[in-house]
């Protein structure tokens, strides 16, 4: 019993920072500029690109939040040193928006 209480502790910690993080996303999203295309290391993607185009093109993200205003899935982008982040808004199983916004130092993802 001790160790299902302690276990459920450590749930209830970590709910309130994962519940700020995909906030953060769509916060970040609605302060960020849509761009018709990104410049990937394997090629240029724009909307409607298929999931697997974008991987193709991308990689695999940093991470995928899901968020109530994007169900689908936001996927991160961060190439390189750029100064820049990413965010790829799917729709299904294609992309439906690019945004770009800038890293700031407390950005995990920009690191």
């Amino acid at each position: 019993m001790k160790r299902v209480s302690t276990i459920l502790a450590v749930m209830l910690l970590c709910v309130p920072s994962w519940t700020t993080a995909q906030g953060d996303i769509s916060q970040k999203i609605q302060e960020g500029v849509d761009s018709p295309t990104l410049r990937c290391p394997g090629g240029i993607i724009s909307e409607r690109n298929s999931i697997e185009e974008v991987v193709a093109m991308c990689g695999k993200p940093i991470r995928i939040a899901k968020t109530i205003d994007y169900p689908f899935g936001v996927w991160v982008y961060h190439f390189d040193d750029s100064n820049l982040i990413y965010y790829l808004v799917m729709s299904g199983r294609k992309l439906h928006r690019i945004v770009e916004a800038m890293c700031w130092d407390d950005d995990l993802d920009c690191r």
